[in-house]
Formats: structure tokens, sequence, C-alpha cells
């Protein structure tokens, strides 16, 4: 059992340390210390950037960063070499699939096995920078070769002659270029709208769409967040990663693409622009903001309003107020009040079925609760009901004494309600309450 709670203690203090930490980079007691190694073991990958905020499994970080894939193929056969970047031990796909599978596999100038994962051929890395390189061999060249998505860029050359825009088809690679084929500009077209939720602290989702040309290539695209920002989390089909100086570095290959990441504040900002000057990321910019009544009455002060559809605002972003910022504009934040407001009450639906007894002696009420919780974050039950037993989306909820011990209730964490509770009320309906519910319903 102590080993038990030595892990989890060990394990929560490590998996809540942002991604952009090394272990090695947070305090940790010297009792502790020796075991590390054991808590992390299987866990490397959690210093590595977070894709995304669920940080619940490998899949949720970038472990690997791959280089240009050189690929030169034949009437006979083909070749292959990548370098890769390996920042925790674990597997990487490589090029081919089960009907063209890659053979002579070397990392470092060694023979390393190859295995199939999902059905693509893959090997395993230790950290560290890796060349890998191998070959194929066919009877009859493959009108396409598999690539793994991980792998943007490509240098490809058929029957000895380069191909200046290799096309892609989904998971495939075009071995040769169409006779119709004409050299494409290249260009990466980019629109950058940003949601600014309230808190402490906090929260900037940036989702910037891309629409690229030409060949594919690795560009860094300026800073990503503007002054007083520092990233959370990166979510891209392509490989992409930001640098310690906050610019944005991205494998860009033809195609039109989506990237999120979510940055939170460092503090309470008085004053936020858009970062610096830079050629490829658009001039103008569209921010909407979200204020939090449960903290305080806000609205976000600069830029000129626009029209959220028109502008194209993700749908599930229009709940807040749109506008066009740019690098002249200065935003503000202009704080009303604080804390709970008039404006700020709950807003509840019930609706109630109620269960007589055979006897006749008692009622089961089944209720379900819907609306938005703004303040209290607690539902309470006051007698002759008794409360039993609540469940919302999220599972089964806690059902603890209230303020006395004639009062039960249940601690809510999500601003959208959707709970199904069950009680019970001894006694004729002469005597029965409308709800038994402390808090007041539409």
């Amino acid at each position: 059992m102590w080993r038990y709670w030595s892990c989890v203690v060990l394990f929560s203090l490590f998996y809540g340390v942002p991604a952009q930490a090394a272990p090695n980079q947070v305090h940790v007691p010297d009792e502790l210390k020796p075991w590390v190694p054991w808590v992390l073991h299987d866990l490397e990958y959690t210093s590595c950037p977070a894709l995304g905020p669920d940080r619940k499994s490998r899949a949720d970080f970038a472990c690997a960063w791959p280089g240009e894939l050189e690929l030169v193929a034949d009437a006979d056969g083909g070749r292959f070499s990548q370098s890769w970047r390996i920042l925790s031990p674990g597997w990487v796909a490589l090029p081919g699939d089960d009907k063209t599978w890659p053979q002579a596999v070397k990392v470092n100038a060694r023979p390393t096995p190859v295995v199939s994962r999902s059905g693509h051929p893959a090997i395993y890395l230790e950290t560290g920078t890796h060349a890998v390189s191998g070959s194929f061999t066919w009877v009859r060249r493959p009108v396409s070769l598999v690539l793994p998505e991980s792998t943007a860029m490509v240098a490809l050359t058929v029957d000895g002659k380069p191909v200046a825009f290799p096309e892609r088809n989904g998971e495939g690679l075009w071995l040769g270029q169409r006779e119709d084929a004409r050299p494409e500009e290249q260009s990466a077209e980019l629109t950058v709208m940003r949601l600014l939720e309230d808190g402490s602290p906090m929260l900037l989702t940036t989702r910037i769409n891309l629409r690229v040309s030409g060949k594919a290539r690795e560009e860094v695209l300026g800073t990503a967040l503007p002054p007083g920002f520092v990233p959370m989390s990166l979510d891209s089909a392509l490989p992409a990663r930001i640098e310690t100086d906050g610019r944005l570095r991205i494998q860009l290959r033809p195609g039109t693409w989506s990237l999120q990441y979510v940055a939170r504040t460092t503090s309470d900002p008085e004053e936020m622009m858009l970062p610096p000057a830079r050629a490829n990321f658009p001039s103008e910019e569209i921010w909407t903001f979200i204020p939090n009544t449960t903290l305080r009455e806000s609205r976000l002060l600069g830029g000129e309003p626009v029209d959220a559809e028109r502008v194209g605002v993700p749908v599930e972003w229009r709940r807040g107020a749109s506008i066009m910022v740019n690098a002249d504009s200065r935003l503000s934040l202009e704080e009303r009040s604080r804390g709970d407001s008039g404006q700020s009450a709950n807003s509840l639906r019930l609706n109630r079925v109620l269960y007589l007894d055979f006897a006749g002696h008692g009622f089961t009420a089944l209720d379900k609760m819907h609306g938005q919780m703004r303040t209290g974050w607690r539902l309470d039950m006051h007698s002759p009901y008794e409360l039993q037993h609540a469940d919302s989306d999220q599972g089964d909820l806690l059902v603890t004494l209230g303020e006395d011990s004639a009062t039960r209730g249940i601690e809510l964490r999500s601003a959208q309600l959707g709970l199904t509770a069950v009680s019970r009320f001894e006694g004729p309906a002469t005597d029965m309450p409308v709800t038994g519910w402390v808090q007041q319903f539409e």
C-alpha cells in the first residue's frame, strides 16, 4: 500500500507539470529524487511538448520531429533517408506498407528491425538525433507509395530526375510527375482568429487556417503569441512546434490545413496587442471575447466590431463579441464589477416525474435539470425531501450534507448543467413542497 501511495504522489507531482518543463527542472524534495526514474518509467513522454489539453496518453505529446524525407525511385526499386529528432523513446513510422515493405533499414548506419504497427512499418528509436535509411525492391514500380502523416517534407527523384512538386493524395505519394503538372507558385495564405476567455488566468485560443501551394518546406511563421501569454498546448495536422523564443515552426505541404494552440496569461494584462510585425502573418486578426460573469462583469475595448458569421468565426465561439484587430490596435479589459451581479444568477429548468408508492405512503421523485450555472456551484435539497442519488454527463455525483443535517446536496464543476436526481418524500401529498430544492427554477 505504501508503494502505491508513493507512486500516486510522485505521479501527480510530475504529470501536472507543463510539457515544456523537463522533470529535472521541477523542484523535487531530496528524499524523493531517487524515486523519479521509477515513477516516470514508461511515462518519459510527458516531458515532450503537449499537442492538446487532455494529456492522457503518448498520442497527446509530440516526442518526434521528422526531417525531410529523401526518396529515390527507379524501375527496380528505391531508397530513402530521413533524419529524426527524438525527445522520448518511441516508435516512428517509415514509408511503405504491407505490399511495399522497407528493406535493409539502418539507424545511424546500424541495421535495425522493422515491425508492423497498425499495418504500417515502424522502428523504435531512443532519445537523440538519428539518421534513418532503407531501400525498396519491386518487380514493377508502384503507382504510389504510402507515407506516414508525420512526414511533411519530401525530396523525390524518379528515374534520375528530381520531381519539383511531388504530388500527395491522402496517404499516397505519386511516384512520378503528371504530364499536365505545372509548377505552382510557392505561397502560404494565413487567416488568424483568436478566442480570449476571461478568467484567472485568461485563456487565449488561436486558430490558424492555411492555404499552402508549391513545394513542401519548413517555415518559421513568426511570433505565435501576443506579449504576456505562454503556450499550453498545440494541435496540428502538420508537424509543428512553438520554439523557446515564441516563434511557430511548421512543416508545410500543399493543401488546406488548420492548427490550433492554447495559451494563458502570466498576469492580468492591462493592455494587449498583436505580436511584433512579421511578413508571413496577416496584418489583421479576428478576436472574440467571452466574459466570465462568475468572476467579474467585463468587456474588451479596442478594435473594430465585425459580424462573426460573415468573417467566418467558428460557430462554437459566436457566443462572444468579435472585433477586427490590427497592428495599431490596443486592447484593454474594462472591468465593470467584481464577483456576482444581478445578471449572473443561475438559469435553471426542472422537469419532475413523481412515482406514488403502492401503499400510498410516499413518493419517489425523478428530477431532470438543465441550464446555466453562474454562481453558487452547489445544488441543495431540504427536508422533508431526501436526496438519494444524482448523476451528470460526467458520471455519478457525490451526495453530501449541506449547512445542516436536514440538507443534502451536490457540488458542481461545469457551467452547463445536465443533471438527473432521485429523491424520496415520506408523507401525504398535501404536505409536499413543490420542489424541495433550495434553488429557484425558471
